[in-house]
């Protein structure tokens, strides 16, 4: 027999943000699979499975009503969380990687589409030429000269 003085078990988790104090303002505007995603042709709910936010392509949480919480856009949940709509890339070491791309491509695109007014404008103000023409001998002199020989 063994004797212990404490019992640590380990029982899961849940996806509940009303129930944590940094998401508990947002909680409210979370997208979750409860919201529309989860359909009863995918086989019967698993528990928590209502819960888990209903993220999109770049791990971002997605409003419950478009419009009543843009900035949810700007808040990533790259962790346990995301399991369910993007599957292992956000916790699995060998899928890590492609999860950690994925994420970084879609911040680097969201940054990028907010800021696309002041990059277009940058383009159309370079007036820095990057060919002079000079750049090359034209060799159709050489080219006639050989035809005639």
């Amino acid at each position: 027999a063994m004797r212990y003085d404490f019992l640590i078990a380990a029982t899961g988790f849940s996806n509940d943000f009303s129930d944590r104090p940094e998401f508990a303002a947002l909680a409210p505007y979370i997208r979750t699979w409860s919201d529309g995603r989860y359909t009863s042709d995918m086989g019967p709910p698993r528990p928590g499975m209502s819960e888990a936010p209903d993220l999109g392509p770049a791990f971002e949480f997605r409003e419950r009503i478009p419009g009543s919480y843009p900035m949810l856009a700007h808040i990533h949940s790259f962790n346990d969380a995301a399991m369910l709509t993007h599957g292992k890339v956000s916790g699995d070491i060998p899928a890590v990687s492609a999860g950690a791309d994925r994420l970084v491509r879609g911040i680097t695109a969201s940054l990028f589409a907010e800021d696309v007014e002041t990059h277009f404008a940058n383009l159309i103000a370079y007036d820095t030429p990057e060919l002079l023409g000079d750049e090359w001998a034209d060799s159709t002199p050489l080219l006639q000269k050989e035809a005639v020989q």
